[in-house]
């Protein structure tokens, strides 16, 4: 975590997200495009996109909690350093980013 935003400590995404989403969150991981396909296979043929790793945490209020975090690409596969793609916090299809992941235990708590 402390490569992703100084100040947070070292530890793993995993042990980080557990314990700010808490024991009784159900947690799930998945790899995706970043969200930057457009749909159009026109308009993404050729292109190399970014490749994330989401943690997707199901808190007992019912809101999700998703953590993005850029890996690589596609094409070139896991390079580079890892950076935090978005943060972000909501129900149903309505969701707030949160600004730093540091933020992000507290707007768990006012979330409850």
């Amino acid at each position: 975590m402390s490569k992703l935003e100084p100040g947070l400590p070292k530890q793993s995404l995993v042990q980080w997200l557990t314990r700010a989403a808490g024991t009784s969150a159900k947690i799930t991981w998945e790899v995706n495009d970043c969200g930057e396909q457009s749909g159009s296979p026109e308009a993404d043929r050729g292109r190399d996109f970014p490749m994330c790793v989401d943690g997707i945490a199901n808190l007992a209020s019912g809101r999700k909690v998703i953590v993005s975090v850029a890996v690589g690409s596609f094409q070139k596969g896991i390079t580079g350093q890892p950076k935090v793609w978005s943060v972000s916090i909501g129900k149903d299809n309505r969701f707030d980013p949160v600004p730093k992941l540091r933020d992000l235990p507290a707007s768990i708590r006012a979330s409850n």
